[in-house]
């Protein structure tokens, strides 16, 4: 994939519960977002700031399956996809949580600190939901990012 990342990681939680924190306001600041203007829903354009001051993103919900999978379309035309897939690892029973962001603009580098970034926030969401709270893995990097 030249132009886009990939990202997963297994979270002993169900599908839906992973799913319900890239779609509730509630859930997404809770690890990921400072805010986001509404849920998201099939068809659905929603306004999202994140914990970096300044930094927005206008998104459009292309794809909404509960529990299985989610896209959106960035303000700067990629695609960000999730996929939810139940599974049992070692013996565990959760949830393998993927995201994919293709049609990228910029350069190898950028493409390197997003693929970063997502590691980060699928880590913080993985803690929530594991641990009941966030370890402010996002919140930190942001803190680290507004201080240069």
């Amino acid at each position: 994939m030249t132009d886009g990342i990939r990202v997963e990681t297994f979270v002993r939680a169900s599908a839906q519960a992973a799913f319900d924190c890239f779609v509730v306001p509630q859930r997404l600041t809770a690890f990921w977002l400072s805010s986001a203007s509404a849920p998201l829903a099939a068809g659905a354009r929603v306004r999202w700031e994140f914990l970096v001051p300044g930094a927005t993103d206008e998104v459009e919900v292309t794809t909404f399956e509960p529990a299985r999978r989610l896209a959106v379309r960035s303000s700067d035309g990629s695609t960000i996809v999730w996929t939810f897939d139940p599974r049992n690892v070692a013996g565990v029973g959760g949830t393998v949580v993927t995201v994919e962001q293709t049609n990228m603009p910029g350069a190898e580098k950028e493409r390197l600190e997003t693929a970063e970034g997502f590691a980060y926030v699928l880590a913080d969401m993985k803690t929530l939901l594991e641990q009941g709270k966030a370890a402010g893995i996002v919140r930190d990097k942001a803190a680290l990012l507004s201080a240069k």
